[in-house]
């Protein structure tokens, strides 16, 4: 993102500005205060409007609006949220009159954000106008997305990243599996098309709650999602209540995942481990610590997610090449070498 100066008054142009902005690409919203174009970055834009809690006009660089677009090609749905770090938006019937009249708005909220932090988001949402939601398919299953939910941005190549963890999971109907960072639903719905059970994690409770309408809609009945950090619910689950895992799906943020879930993941000792991953610096530090826990790296894909950048999505096969303490070893032994065995400790 970047400063293009300071902010200023967005009353009489802001929103002819974001409605020939959104006709152009309506994936991509930046403009300053002034109503001139600014650098534009696919997911997040920033905008300079400012609001104060009055709903008056400031001129500090330091307080950052973000308009966030997320476009649907399956159903043609788009929606709007615009962070705000006061209480209310200047204009807002006008820029609401204007974003309608894009073919596709299906929703438009307010989000406010008046942390001083480097999360854009913040935890309260307003409905401006429309649904809550919008709605997006990936390979037949259907999703309903919410501001605060995660959801990759590229849809066509999200199919054929959720397709390769599927396989790389080998499921055959009797497995149990975690989806660790599950987000709405996504990997998850995919899995329990091909196993026996699957538990979703995720700290984000709008993203739950998502998850548990997405498996309704979808009739989906073998999968459960829990609210809470994954480094507090993997434990207290797999210790406490004894449910095991037979294949550990896990797609965290960049920073990776916490020591205490890796910890977790060894002692559930699970057969697979699939490791779908952002940041590749992150996955290599994680990999370590598996690979020194007793897993070994079987299969390594990227999928292109951002075109004409240098990032990737990365999803990795771990096996464990430890015997599970609850394994057993069937042993072929001759009876000849057996007494030979025998009288040779006597």
């Amino acid at each position: 993102m970047t400063e293009t100066g300071n902010c200023a008054c967005i009353e009489n142009s802001v929103c002819a500005e974001l409605e020939q902005t959104y006709r152009e690409q309506t994936n991509r919203i930046q403009a300053d205060g002034n109503g001139t174009d600014a650098n534009q970055k696919d997911g997040m834009q920033t905008g300079r409007m400012q609001a104060d809690g009055n709903g008056t006009d400031v001129n500090q660089t330091d307080r950052m609006q973000t308009g966030r677009n997320q476009a649907d090609e399956s159903f043609g749905q788009i929606m709007v949220c615009i962070v705000i770090n006061g209480t209310s938006l200047p204009e807002s019937q006008r820029l609401i009159q204007s974003l309608r009249a894009i073919p596709g708005m299906a929703s438009i909220t307010l989000n406010i954000n008046r942390e001083r932090t480097n999360v854009i988001m913040g935890r309260k949402i307003k409905l401006l106008w429309g649904k809550e939601y919008i709605e997006d398919s990936i390979g037949g299953i259907q999703f309903r997305i919410s501001p605060l939910s995660f959801y990759q941005v590229n849809p066509r190549q999200t199919e054929k990243l959720y397709r390769k963890a599927l396989e790389y999971a080998n499921l055959t109907g009797k497995e149990i599996v975690w989806d660790i960072y599950c987000g709405i639903g996504t990997i998850s719905l995919f899995l329990a098309q091909k196993a026996r059970a699957v538990y979703g994690v995720e700290v984000v409770p709008d993203a739950i709650r998502d998850a548990r309408q997405n498996a309704q809609l979808n009739h989906i009945t073998n999968a459960e999602f829990f609210t809470g950090k994954a480094e507090e619910i993997l434990p207290e689950k797999y210790e406490k209540e004894g449910i095991h895992a037979d294949v550990i799906v896990i797609d965290p943020p960049r920073k990776g995942c916490e020591e205490s879930v890796l910890d977790t993941m060894l002692k559930m000792h699970p057969e697979r481990i699939v490791y779908v991953s952002c940041d590749s610096a992150t996955l290599a530090r994680d990999l370590k610590y598996l690979c020194a826990g007793g897993y070994e790296l079987k299969r390594v894909c990227t999928t292109d997610m951002f075109g004409n950048s240098v990032h990737v999505e990365t999803i990795v096969l771990l096996s464990n090449r430890k015997i599970k303490p609850d394994s057993h070893v069937r042993l072929s032994l001759d009876m000849e070498d057996y007494y030979r065995f025998a009288d040779q400790r006597k």
